[in-house]
């Protein structure tokens, strides 16, 4: 009889340990994406073949995709600037992260200052265990270069992906390089 009751307890702490581990390892799950470096460049480099891909957006307009707005075709270096924003994502788990997009949360005061902007990715990312992305977002904005530089660092970066059917976002705020 004792051995049927002892045989009984370590089944038991045998299925609860399981389960312990098998909780921990679902809720886990959401640090399976590191975010690692995200930097703002804002710069005035005429040079840049990125600084004219507003010119595409006249193609928009005539086609009626956007609404009407005064693009420059040579920004002028005493109020445009080039906003740029760079990020670096790894996958740190050991399952596929599909569906990675990442997007700029724009604050009003910044986004009043956007003459042309990618906002989001161009398509999404899928990350394999330990495999990295680098994506980047660029805005022409159009103002004051000193509030610009300012006003860039109040945007925050959102992140969404998915991991083994579940969708999971973060949202980390923009700091400057210190």
């Amino acid at each position: 009889m004792k051995i049927i009751i002892t045989s009984i307890v370590i089944i038991i702490v045998i299925l609860i340990v399981g389960l312990i581990i098998v909780h921990r390892n679902r809720n886990n799950l959401v640090e399976a994406l590191e975010i690692g470096e995200i930097w703002v460049e804002i710069s005035y480099n005429p040079e840049d073949p990125i600084f004219f891909s507003h010119r595409y957006d006249k193609d928009l307009l005539e086609i009626g995709e956007i609404k009407e707005t005064v693009i420059p075709e040579t920004p002028d270096p005493d109020k445009h600037r080039l906003v740029g924003y760079f990020i670096n994502l790894k996958n740190i788990g050991n399952k596929t992260l599909h569906y990675i997009m990442v997007e700029v949360v724009l604050d009003p005061l910044f986004k009043n200052k956007i003459i042309h902007g990618t906002y989001c990715s161009f398509a999404p990312y899928k990350l394999g265990p330990d495999q990295e992305a680098y994506d980047r977002i660029f805005f022409l904005t159009e103002g004051d270069p000193e509030e610009i530089n300012k006003l860039a660092y109040l945007n925050r970066i959102r992140i969404i992906w998915e991991e083994r059917g579940k969708r999971y976002e973060k949202i980390v705020p923009v700091k400057p390089v210190e």
